[in-house]
């Protein structure tokens, strides 16, 4: 593992993209490799904060671990015809055997894999790749739990855990791993998982994400008053750092006021910002079609 990079690894998978892109850039006359891993780091921050710039930035002569992260920046921001297209060109250079050994292609290509629920495809990549020591590895590895959680498979989840526990136990992305195996399996665990999140917090401050995680502990739990409050939080946060309030804090924030038996009128402010703010949001259709 190139713990020379950890600091901005860890920012990276907590969600801290702003730090990211500040971080990023005293990697620019490191050795080539360590470079490079940092530039990658830092368009796909910049893929959550301002896509437009990746669109911008990148473009096609550029190398393809590059082209595949403006190709994710592209579905994040696209409508359905987009997409299409996005998945016409990802499936195309996955077919190429030269570009296809490219790990940020592989990992790009299984995150949108991941986000359409082709778990099936998405599992392919990360699960055909070696999983060593490298930086890749356990965040394919991270991948494979999420998926497995999401076809309740805790048992193969759990194994891939373990996995990434042995190659590293005190990485930031294991250790939401664990948090996530933790929340599949509910009950006690529950707790152990906000355990997990507030040692994560307390180390590296609070993230969009971690208060996202925080929040969804405490509606398992069903303390909503102290969810709305790190729901708040999260709101705030993406606020301050100029980033769209993500569409977890809006359906959990929904969630915990409906369960307050809170007034229509505000349950309908946050919805109406929710659509303004992710009008194709899965959750926001299957809402209006019920």
């Amino acid at each position: 593992m190139n713990d020379s990079l950890r600091s901005l690894r860890n920012s990276f998978y907590l969600g801290f993209y702003s730090q990211v892109l500040k971080e990023a850039k005293s990697f620019e006359k490191e050795a080539v490799d360590v470079a490079q891993l940092a530039k990658i780091y830092y368009f796909r921050a910049l893929c959550y904060v301002t896509p437009e710039e990746v669109f911008k930035q990148v473009d096609s002569n550029a190398p393809i671990a590059l082209q595949a992260i403006k190709q994710y920046a592209t579905f994040l921001t696209a409508k359905e015809e987009a997409r299409d297209l996005v998945n016409e060109t990802i499936n195309e250079w996955l077919a190429d055997s030269i570009l296809q050994r490219d790990p940020t292609l592989s990992s790009m290509a299984a995150l949108i894999f991941f986000e359409q629920k082709n778990y099936r495809e998405a599992l392919k990549l990360v699960l055909n790749k070696p999983q060593n020591t490298d930086i890749t590895g356990l965040e394919n590895l991270a991948l494979s739990v999420q998926i497995y959680l999401k076809i309740d498979r805790v048992d193969l989840a759990q194994k891939q855990l373990k996995l990434m526990q042995d190659i590293d136990d005190d990485d930031a992305l294991t250790q939401l791993a664990s948090a996530w195996v933790c929340v599949a399996q509910g009950a006690d665990k529950i707790g152990e998982a906000l355990s997990l999140y507030d040692e994560l917090q307390e180390k590296f401050g609070p993230s969009v994400l971690v208060l996202n995680s925080i929040g969804l502990c405490h509606i398992l739990q069903k303390n909503y008053a102290v969810a709305l409050t790190s729901l708040k939080q999260a709101r705030e946060l993406a606020l301050q750092n100029n980033m769209k309030v993500s569409n977890e804090t809006f359906i959990n924030t929904i969630i915990s006021l409906m369960h307050l038996r809170k007034p229509a009128d505000i349950i309908a402010r946050v919805s109406s910002e929710f659509k303004q703010t992710w009008p194709n949001d899965p959750w926001l259709q299957k809402e209006s079609s019920a």
